[in-house]
């Protein structure tokens, strides 16, 4: 995956994966695992990052200024996923054919 940032992208996204519904037209991240939840019941803050067991590994590398290739750490399996934004709690999906 390329993406135009004017720093490394590593700070700002996270590779998740995803999971369709069963209509197939929508998909789910799980956001909060158990212990998140019963941290913010107690302080109060929300924190609106992926749980980490939906998150994957990935290296950056500079193409050119403000261009990053994004490589996941192994092979992606055929699947959803997608790049959550972690400063505009934005998706970027995309699918991983067999």
């Amino acid at each position: 995956m390329i993406v135009r940032e004017p720093v490394d992208p590593s700070k700002k996204y996270l590779l998740v994966t995803l999971e369709p519904d069963e209509s197939g037209n929508r998909r789910a991240l799980k956001m909060m695992s158990g212990a998140k939840l019963v941290k913010t019941a107690f302080t109060g803050k929300v924190d609106y990052a992926p749980d980490a067991d939906w998150t994957l590994p990935f290296t950056v590398q500079q193409e050119a200024p403000g261009v990053w290739k994004i490589q996941p750490d192994t092979d992606l399996k055929p699947g959803e996923y997608g790049l959550w934004d972690l400063e505009g709690m934005a998706l970027a999906p995309f699918g991983v054919d067999a």
